[in-house]
């Protein structure tokens, strides 16, 4: 189901809007529910490695999702419901969650309150460069666990934005895991109501129910009829392929592209929508890079017709950008975009790359001190439209004397570039997040290795206004959000430019639909 664009990020807080239409022959929701079987689900990419607290890609939190539980989640009105704790206070900066006191991790072995206090101390912990440090768990955290209380005691050390919708994203590991985190690459060791059986990377993962488990969203069990014995989820990286599966029966669930959406909407299959952040730019300002100097940014930017990319990019059915959180309900209103992405000029991106030195080299590749200037971009897929996007943005380019080569790149590898070799000028990988306190750890502070800050950001614009926003609480900060992202468009640090809207259809299966996917335990098979 959905998966990317955790290059950074859980996938944590809007409701997905769900639309259900029903027929016999499609397995809708009027349709006999079946117990017993095998629903399939496709997914765009392989996870790489499946410990649930040490990536920053969102098909790992797919998949984590399966075998995972959090302290909390919300429901598909957005109020916040059990999880592994039936209930939450708070008190001040000080949050006390107290715990089923029944649930058992997949060995059998009982999940202890010291437990969970200690997934938090680890991802609190700097040395072990969790992705959800700063971004989901705020730094300085401290956790503690009551085993005869069976309460978690998380104490921060100041106000953190969207803190318990955050808790929402922070899948709890079982102490086997907790000690050996090797074993979470290939295995899992969680509370989840599936457990993995079996994986062949790059192809399929198959999970099986757990009996006895009643402790999901709001108390939910794997009782339930039609409730699916197993899940048989497949790596499928072509779009189409995993359409035609769906259309043939042999796939539940799948994510259609913009061009196969019109023959799937002709079986009334239930589907949920996700507006995700396709179109977006980011420049590596790390120093002695071209992309380092304003201008050359606001340059290349000026050298690309944004809307007709944007229109390529999701065969005609996408959006023009209007802020870098896209689900909805944001929890912020606002527009921090339009306006403040220069507009295509290709006459006065070469009058900007003239006055940063970059002057046209007798082979139409500008050029300053002998030097070409030839950059990379680096994109992942899906969506399959890319490699075409990215062929009319090298003409584009070329045509104001800048040399791009696109490079395409699995996503287990883009994430490598970025937080590993740095080996990128510009980047297509945009972050899908749900909170605008999500977006800090990767727009600020430490680069890689000792952080996320992938692109080299300094906006002293937007840092100053994001820690005005982060000390405040919920929504109160919002005005301040909107100014940090606005400042980071204006000096072109960020190019949202186009988004698409991702849908996830089902046959012969339905779901509830929370935070831009289905919830696990709503999963039920039908009669086709």
């Amino acid at each position: 189901m959905r998966a990317i664009t955790r290059v950074a990020v859980a996938t944590l807080a809007a409701s997905a809007m769900l639309t259900a239409c029903s027929s016999g022959s499609s397995g809708g929701k009027n349709a006999k529910l079946v117990s017993g079987g095998t629903l399939t689900i496709a997914v765009a990419q392989d996870p790489g490695n499946l410990d649930p607290q040490n990536s920053a890609l969102s098909v790992d939190g797919t998949f984590a999702a399966f075998a995972y539980d959090p302290l909390v989640n919300q429901d598909k009105t957005g109020k916040m419901v059990s999880g592994l704790a039936q209930s939450w206070t708070q008190s001040g900066n000080t949050f006390t969650f107290t715990m089923h006191d029944a649930v058992t991790c997949s060995d059998g072995t009982p999940l202890t309150a010291s437990t969970v206090a200690a997934n938090f101390t680890y991802i609190a912990d700097p040395k072990n460069k969790s992705p959800l440090l700063g971004q989901i768990v705020p730094p300085g955290l401290k956790a503690s666990g009551n085993d005869t209380a069976h309460t978690v005691t998380l104490h921060l050390t100041g106000p953190f934005p969207f803190f318990l919708i955050g808790m929402t994203g922070v899948p709890i590991v079982c102490q086997k895991g907790l000690a050996d985190r090797k074993l979470l690459a290939q295995h899992t060791d969680g509370t989840g109501a599936y457990v993995l059986a079996s994986a062949v990377s790059g192809d399929t993962y198959i999970y099986t129910v757990r009996k006895g488990y009643a402790w999901g969203p709001a108390g939910a069990t794997t009782q339930p009829t039609g409730v699916p014995a197993k899940l048989k989820v497949r790596v499928i990286t072509n779009a189409s392929t995993a359409t035609n599966l769906l259309l043939a029966g042999q796939v539940n669930i799948a994510d259609v592209s913009d061009a196969d959406r019109q023959r799937v909407e002709a079986q009334h299959l239930i589907h949920s929508d996700l507006r995700k952040p396709t179109g977006e730019m980011y420049f590596n300002e790390a120093a002695g890079r071209p992309t380092a100097d304003v201008d050359v940014r606001r340059a290349l930017v000026m050298g690309l017709d944004l809307t007709k990319l944007g229109k390529v990019l999701t065969s005609g059915a996408g959006h023009p950008s209007q802020g870098m959180v896209t689900a909805e309900p944001k929890p912020c209103q606002g527009d921090p975009v339009t306006g403040n992405v220069p507009a295509h000029d290709p006459s006065g991106a070469g009058a900007l790359l003239d006055r940063a030195g970059w002057t046209m080299g007798p082979n139409g590749v500008r050029q300053k001190g002998g030097k070409p200037l030839e950059l990379n971009l680096v994109y992942s897929s899906p969506p399959d439209t890319f490699p075409s996007t990215a062929e009319l943005a090298v003409s584009q380019w070329k045509a104001i004397g800048v040399q791009v080569k696109a490079v395409q790149k699995p996503i287990t590898q883009i994430s490598t570039v970025l937080f590993g070799t740095g080996a990128f000028d510009i980047s297509w990988a945009g972050l899908t997040v749900n909170l605008p306190s999500q977006l800090v750890p990767f727009l600020s502070g430490a680069t890689p290795p000792n952080g996320t800050n992938f692109a080299h950001l300094h906006n002293a614009d937007y840092d100053r206004l994001a820690a005005a926003a982060a000390a405040k609480p919920g929504t109160t900060g919002c005005a301040d959000w909107n100014a940090a992202e606005t400042a980071l468009v204006k000096a072109v640090d960020v190019v949202p430019y186009y988004d698409s809207v991702v849908p996830t259809y089902a046959k012969n299966t339905t779901f509830d639909a929370v935070n831009g996917g289905y919830v696990i335990t709503s999963l039920r098979l039908r009669a086709g």
